[in-house]
């Protein structure tokens, strides 16, 4: 857990089904993205919030990494290729759309970090599916990222899964689900005003 370590948290997605903007949905008394950058800076030494061109004006005061151009339009390896375009890594790497991820899990994340390998990853011990969007990607993961991406393959869940991916299992495992819907969205803010 030594070195230096930037936090990315991801704001880029479409929102289709959501309907509204994820990083702007307050769970915790903040915006979401706001409460994530926050976990973030507990452990980074400079946290940044990716998104797309578009959504730029609706994260004020933060430091921003734009999808670059080369990169954009390709879901979140937009974001993380764009991080390691601007900075080398690692990257910690969280999406807004986790609302029930804590302090704990991304203290369990580093803490179980295996620097030698491209990444380290939770994976769901029930489902065995990686969460690619809850990670550090390590710097030697960079080029073997890009090279995917100039191949067309641009699934992050794939990548880990074929790369040398140290796996880790959550001992929450509600911080792995993601919330995607309006009706997901109202459940987790009954839970979180209990």
């Amino acid at each position: 857990m030594t070195g230096a370590i930037h936090g990315l948290v991801l704001a880029g997605g479409r929102s289709s089904r959501m309907g509204e903007e994820k990083g702007l949905i307050k769970y915790h008394g903040v915006a979401q993205y706001i409460y994530v950058m926050q976990l973030l800076r507990n452990y980074c030494s400079s946290v940044y919030l990716g998104c797309r061109e578009e959504q730029v004006p609706l994260y004020p005061d933060v430091d921003i990494i734009q999808d670059a151009e080369a990169y954009a339009g390709h879901g979140p390896i937009s974001g993380i290729l764009s991080a390691f375009q601007h900075k080398s890594g690692p990257w910690l790497v969280v999406a807004c759309d986790y609302p029930y991820i804590a302090q704990s899990d991304i203290t369990h994340l580093l803490q179980q970090r295996k620097m030698e390998k491209k990444a380290t990853a939770y994976i769901n011990p029930e489902t065995k599916i990686a969460e690619p969007l809850i990670a550090i990607y390590e710097n030697n993961s960079a080029r073997e990222l890009q090279q995917n991406f100039m191949n067309g393959e641009y699934s992050l869940r794939r990548y880990l899964e074929e790369s040398d991916t140290a796996w880790i299992a959550p001992h929450n495992l509600i911080a792995l689900k993601s919330v995607d819907s309006e009706e997901e969205k109202r459940k987790v803010q009954i839970f979180f005003s209990h």
